[in-house]
This record gives C-alpha cells, structure tokens and sequence, in this order.
C-alpha cells in the first residue's frame, strides 16, 4: 500500500490509501448493537391491588346504606289533621260579649283574667302578641292546664287549639316550641306556649280551645283584637 498509485491496477481503499493489483484487505463489520430483550408487561403491586379493592369495597357499602337509609332520613314528621267538628250554633247561655264567627252555644268564653273552666279542667291562656320567629311572624302565648277532676285526663295541644282569623280561617298550631301533650294527674298543672301563624292580618282573633282528646264538644273561647 501506499499514499499514492505506484503502477497501472494499483487502486484506492475507503481509507484513502492505493493498493496494488490483487490485494484486497475487507474492513470488519461494523457490529450491529445487540438486540433489547423484551419488556415485559407492567405488574401491579400485590400490596396496591389489595388497598383499591378495599377502597372499592367501603365505597360499594357506603352506597348501598345510602339507598337503604337514605329515604327514611328525608322522611318528615307528619302531625294528625284534626277532624273537622261541627258545634252546635247559638249564644253561650249568659254571654253578654260580643259575637264572634262560629259562636256556638256550648262555648265557655274567658273571663277578664282569660280563665275557662270545662270538661273537668280550668284552662288559661293569656299574652298573645306578635312574635318574629324563624317562620315569619307568628301569634303567641303562654296557656296553662290544671286538672280539676279525680282522675288522670287527656290533653293534646296540637288536636286541641285553633286559632281563627280575623278573615274567618282557623289555624293549626305550630308544632315547634310548644306545650307538651300528654296525660295530667288529678290536681296536676302544666303550662307552656303555643305560637300560631297569624297571616299577617289584623283584626279580631278568636283563640279556640276544644278538648277533642276527651271528646268534647264544649270549647273555650278568648277574643283579642291586633291592630
């Protein structure tokens, strides 16, 4: 080999050097880099598979409870309607006060110290005044049961008081914050309030009282005016 042809045949390489005839000098291979084993597929953590299908579990039962209870959560309390009782019409015997609508002669209207005596028991009410409660404004006051007769007796607040308004419509109580209902002893008293919505009218309210616990048909009956 040499740097240049020395002769006819003489040839030239890749490697720029001349060759004379008949030489020939293969240059190695170049090596092919070697093949990447194959990789093999991802494998999911014993421990990791274990916690999502717990988690997976606990969410399965959550959802489960939730079909089951849930529907009982929303249910609300649903108080009795009162029935509707028709009161014998006419002027209470010796009522000199004025009328009223619905004034029925077995009615008991409250003396000056809002006092009603009936059916074995003296009910007071007294205080009805505006009042501004998360409902809107309401009507309320402070009633009190005592017990006169020998024997345990009924009494329900909310199947026994109405409150009428001025435009004739009678209202159930409202059933929060208000006496209990229950059974009294003979000689027992039990007081509270009871609150009313007033619709926002003004006028004469007629604040009844009807004992429909012991089946009665005799009322007590107290009139005030909101101005």
């Amino acid at each position: 080999m040499s740097d240049v042809p020395q002769g006819p045949g003489w040839w030239q390489a890749s490697d720029g050097l001349w060759y004379a005839p008949g030489l020939w000098y293969p240059l190695p291979e170049a090596k092919r880099p070697a093949a990447r084993p194959p990789t093999p597929p991802d494998k999911v953590e014993p421990a990791v598979a274990i916690i999502f299908g717990v988690i997976l579990a606990v969410v399965v039962v959550i959802v489960a409870i939730a079909l089951v209870v849930g529907p009982h959560l929303r249910r609300r309390v649903v108080l009795p309607t009162p029935p509707t009782i028709t009161v014998p019409p006419g002027r209470p015997p010796g009522y000199t006060g004025p009328a009223y609508p619905g004034i029925g002669r077995l009615d008991h209207v409250a003396d000056s110290s809002g006092r009603v005596e009936a059916e074995g028991y003296i009910v007071t009410a007294k205080h009805f005044a505006p009042v501004n409660s998360g409902n809107g404004r309401e009507l309320c006051g402070s009633v009190t049961y005592t017990n006169t007769s020998a024997a345990n007796a009924a009494y329900d607040f909310f199947l026994d008081w109405k409150l009428q308004q001025p435009n004739g419509v009678p209202v159930t109580p409202d059933p929060n914050g208000h006496i209990s209902s229950g059974n009294l002893q003979a000689g027992a008293s039990n007081a509270g309030d009871v609150c009313f919505d007033d619709g926002s009218q003004h006028g004469q309210f007629v604040l009844i009282w009807l004992p429909l616990s012991l089946g009665s048909l005799q009322r007590g009956i107290w009139l005030f005016q909101l101005w």
